[in-house]
């Protein structure tokens, strides 16, 4: 797999939550229904698969709620379980490069 294959994306705190920070303003998530899969690069430069999931309405939306999860901003109306078994494994921060394929 390649870098350009993906959208990087990472996560910045706010007052209410996190702000999306995109590696390349012209890669975004699009902001409609669809399946998503989110990678981590490892120290080998290998990027591992860490959760599958889909959205009925908006991509970016859902992006948003599992960063914010690993960041632990969100309300308790607010879930995202792999993100916050995520978090909870230390297997990867609201503020590191997530690798997401919009599919």
């Amino acid at each position: 797999m390649n870098c350009k294959d993906f959208v990087v994306v990472k996560g910045e705190k706010t007052k209410k939550g996190v702000r999306l920070l995109y590696k390349s303003d012209d890669k975004k998530i699009p902001r409609c229904a669809g399946n998503y899969i989110i990678y981590s690069k490892d120290r080998m430069n290998q990027y591992d698969a860490l959760y599958a999931g889909e959205s009925g309405c908006d991509l970016e939306n859902r992006i948003r709620r599992e960063i914010k999860e690993l960041a632990g901003q969100s309300r308790p109306d607010e879930t995202h379980s792999a993100a916050k078994k995520m978090r909870q494994l230390g297997i990867i921060n609201y503020d590191e490069d997530h690798y997401v394929k919009c599919l």
